[in-house]
C-alpha cells in the first residue's frame, strides 16, 4: 500500500526571483490552488503540464499553502515568501 511519499518526492518547488517554480518528474500538474495563511484562495490555475510558475511578486511576506492536483492525486505543500 502506497502512502503517497513517492508522489511527493517527485514534486520539486523552488524560488526563482519573484516566482515559485513547481516541477513534477512524473505526473502532469492538472490543478493548482494557492491559499494564504488565513485560508483565502489567492490563485487557481490549471496548468496541465509538468512545470508551472507562480508569480509571487504581489504576495506579502508570509506562509502560503499550495494544493496541487497531479492527475487526481492531491498534494499539499507550504511555501514561505
Amino acid at each position: 500500500m502506497s502512502n503517497g511519499s513517492s508522489i511527493k518526492s517527485n514534486l520539486i518547488i523552488y524560488r526563482d526571483g519573484n516566482d515559485f517554480v513547481l516541477k513534477s518528474n512524473s505526473k502532469i500538474i492538472t490543478g493548482l490552488e494557492v491559499y494564504d495563511a488565513s485560508g483565502r484562495l489567492l490563485i487557481q490555475l490549471k496548468p496541465n503540464q509538468k512545470e508551472t510558475r507562480i508569480d509571487a511578486s504581489a504576495f506579502v511576506n508570509g506562509t502560503y499553502v499550495l494544493r496541487i492536483d497531479q492527475e487526481g492525486t492531491l498534494v499539499t505543500k507550504k511555501i514561505i515568501k
